[in-house]
């Protein structure tokens, strides 16, 4: 029988000048490895001049029409964070993967909003299969938490997500 793991202790509050550029090519929606994902790589090199976030963002929101303004979620240990929903792992393993043998690790960062939903997920390291990647941004994407509150209020926060794919028989 085989089985998924998955491991949720990671954190960190740096990553290196080419895994931001990995995070940006995965953004535009490439799969890592193919072509493009490589292109993007070699041409992001110049374009990216900080790995650090800004103190606040600005957005636009279409509903309203008005600026909001959104600060940078604060880095926590996933650790301190209480999950509500944590999806069921072993489905989201791809059977392609399964049948071909492929295994590796992800790191996701999440971006947890104020009600405690998984408001983006960027790839921090690749497992460098393209539908392992996939399918740990999508794990991830789903995960639903108790808000994080400091002095009582809500906070965005940021943490990392290890998800190991690996194939066991019992």
């Amino acid at each position: 029988m085989k089985r998924f793991i998955l491991a949720t202790s990671l954190f960190t509050f740096t990553h290196a000048y080419a895994a931001s550029r990995e995070v940006i090519c995965f953004r535009y929606g490439l799969p890592p490895g193919s072509e493009e994902f490589i292109r993007c790589m070699n041409n992001s090199q110049n374009s990216v001049t900080s790995t650090t976030p800004k103190k606040t963002l600005k957005s636009n929101v279409a509903s309203s029409g008005k600026e909001v303004e959104k600060t940078a979620p604060i880095p926590v240990d996933l650790g301190n964070l209480t999950v509500t929903y944590q999806p069921d792992a072993d489905a989201y393993y791809p059977s392609f993967s399964r049948r071909s043998g492929e295994q590796g690790t992800v790191v996701v960062k999440l971006i947890v909003d104020e009600s405690g939903s998984v408001e983006d997920a960027l790839l921090l390291q690749s497992s460098t299969f393209p539908r392992l990647d996939r399918a740990a941004y999508d794990i991830g994407k789903r995960y639903i938490f108790k808000p994080y509150l400091i002095n009582g209020k809500p906070v965005r926060v940021s943490t990392n997500l290890l998800i190991k794919f690996n194939l066991k028989t019992d």
